[in-house]
C-alpha cells in the first residue's frame, strides 16, 4: 500500500519503505539567498519495513552513518501514518476556527480592555495551535523519536522521498542532501 499527501509535493508512504537516514552536519546554518539559513544534512538509504495496516507501532534501531550513534525511531504502519496526519489536519482547522471566530465574542461581552485583551491571548494561542499543528501534519512521515516530527530542525532525519506533481520526480524532503556515503544504513 502507498499514500501520498494531497497538498504540493507528499510523501511517498510505503510498506518497504525507502528513506533517507541523515545527520546535520553543520551546528550553526549556513548563510544562504536572503535571510534563509541553509542546513546540510549527510547520510545514506535505509530500508524499513513498516508494521502491517492495523498493527502496533514497531520501535526500529538503526546506527548512524556519521556519528555512528545508535538511534531508535518509533515506526508507524501506513495507515496510521496516515490517520495521524488527518488528525492533525483536524486540529489545525480547529484551532483555526476559534482563532477566527474568538474575537466575534467581544460583540457578546462588550469592549472592555480586560475582554478585548483575553480575546487577543486567546486568539493568538489557537492560531500558533493552528499552525504548529498544519506545520507538523504537513511533515508526518510516521517516524517519531529525535524530534523528527517536533517543527524544529533535528540533528537526526529519517527523510522519505517526495513525488512532484509536476514532473513525477522522486526527490527527498530535506535539501542539500551530499551523498558522501551512499551505502545502506545499518539496521541493528
Amino acid at each position: 500500500m502507498v499514500a501520498e499527501g494531497a497538498f504540493g509535493m507528499g510523501f511517498v508512504v510505503e510498506r518497504e519503505q525507502r528513506t533517507m537516514l541523515l545527520h546535520r552536519v553543520n551546528f550553526v546554518g549556513r548563510p544562504s539567498s536572503g535571510n534563509t539559513v541553509t542546513w546540510d544534512y549527510e547520510g545514506r538509504f535505509w530500508l524499513v519495513d513498516r508494521p502491517e495496516d492495523g498493527s502496533p507501532a514497531h520501535r526500529r534501531s538503526v546506527r548512524c552513518p556519521v556519528c555512528e550513534k545508535t538511534l531508535n525511531f518509533t515506526v508507524h504502519s501506513v495507515e496510521a501514518t496516515s490517520g495521524r496526519r488527518t488528525r492533525r489536519w483536524v486540529w489545525a482547522a480547529c484551532g483555526l476556527a476559534v482563532a477566527v471566530l474568538t474575537p466575534f465574542a467581544l460583540l457578546v461581552t462588550g469592549f472592555g480592555t480586560i475582554q478585548f485583551t483575553v480575546v487577543l491571548v486567546v486568539a493568538n494561542l489557537a492560531f500558533l495551535f493552528a499552525y504548529l499543528s498544519a506545520y507538523i501534519a504537513a511533515r508526518e512521515t510516521g517516524f517519531a523519536g529525535h524530534g523528527v516530527s517536533w517543527p524544529i530542525i533535528p540533528k537526526h532525519v529519517a527523510a522519505l522521498p517526495q513525488r512532484d506533481p509536476h514532473t513525477g520526480r522522486i526527490e527527498y524532503s530535506r535539501e542539500p542532501i551530499p551523498f558522501k556515503r551512499e551505502r545502506p544504513a545499518d539496521t541493528i
